[in-house]
């Protein structure tokens, strides 16, 4: 009986505590995938733009078939089957996801790529050397073989680690991947704020980050609630991060805005409710449009705001 007395205030604040925990807390950012973390430690710090596409989770659902479709070589002419036979890859089979990280802007932006797929070292590289020895060359690099195509339109890629393969439009990015993988160079897996970023979204099939927000330039013509509400919000973000989860039917998105200096992130999630609040005043939107806004969830904590919602097959549908 001496104990009664203490166990309904215990009950009470623990239960407090955990619904608390439950309407303000976000969960913690993700552990990376042992290939995630290899990514990161490949690609360039200070990237302006990254992404990630799991190609054999999204494939799954119908209404994402333009990205698989992008990687169906089925009907490929005689060049790229002579390939396909001769290497047994398959792109839309053997590629499982891709990472890109993008530095600069506009006409200076350049992507770094790393590419997990499955293939025969030795047949892909054979079939370079006996087949395409006259368009690419072959040079050797921290102990890795970079291939460089021969023509004005630069592309370079290296056969880095098992099942690794990095690649980018400039040279320069891939031997500096591969210094990377060596131990040398600055990589993403050491800026702590792009990882932190990273870690929120990590587990979605697909995802994208945005750092330094570029600022939106106000127009003069954006008259209309909706534009207005838009030009207001974009201010108001420093960085975003952004990820896609599909399953047979649906589409759900997860997207986190960081406020700009000086901004609350509770004032970020006000102007994202009064986007969401002009965007179902537009006229003629539909039930199933309508469904998907109305569900949108919308909360704000030490600097972040959390957007989630869930986009029907009745929308992804519209695509086709």
């Amino acid at each position: 009986m001496s104990f009664r007395p203490l166990r309904l205030p215990l009950a009470v604040a623990l239960l407090a505590l955990t619904l608390a925990a439950c309407e303000t807390e976000f969960e913690a950012p993700q552990e990376l995938t042992l290939q995630a973390r290899a990514a990161t430690e490949v690609l360039p710090a200070g990237a302006s733009y990254l992404a990630r596409v799991n190609l054999q989770a999204v494939q799954e659902h119908n209404h994402f078939a333009t990205v698989s479709e992008d990687f169906d070589f089925s009907n490929a002419d005689a060049r790229f089957q002579d390939f396909f036979d001769a290497t047994g890859f398959d792109p839309k089979t053997d590629i499982e996801e891709i990472y890109v990280a993008v530095e600069g802007e506009g006409e200076e932006a350049r992507p770094s790529l790393v590419a997990y797929a499955t293939y025969d070292r030795d047949r892909l590289q054979d079939f370079i050397d006996e087949r395409l020895s006259d368009e690419i060359e072959r040079t050797t690099y921290q102990g890795a073989t970079i291939y460089r195509s021969r023509t004005d339109d630069e592309f370079a890629f290296a056969l880095a680690a098992e099942n690794m393969l990095v690649a980018s439009a400039d040279v320069a990015k891939v031997e500096a991947m591969l210094d990377r993988l060596a131990g040398g160079g600055t990589a993403l897996a050491s800026d702590a704020d792009a990882m932190a970023l990273i870690g929120r979204v990590s587990a979605g099939d697909a995802w994208v980050v945005v750092r330094n927000f570029p600022q939106a330039e106000p127009e003069a013509d954006a008259s209309d609630e909706l534009s207005r509400q838009a030009m207001d919000l974009y201010g108001t973000i420093n960085q975003a991060a952004a990820a896609f989860d599909v399953d047979s039917e649906d589409a759900e998105m997860t997207v986190f805005l960081r406020a700009a200096d000086g901004v609350s992130s509770d004032d970020v999630a006000d102007l994202v409710r009064g986007f969401v609040a002009a965007m179902k005043a537009q006229p003629n939107i539909d039930a199933a449009m309508m469904k998907t806004l109305d569900d949108v969830d919308v909360r704000s904590q030490d600097g972040l705001v959390r957007v989630r919602a869930r986009v029907g097959d009745e929308i992804l549908g519209r695509q086709h």
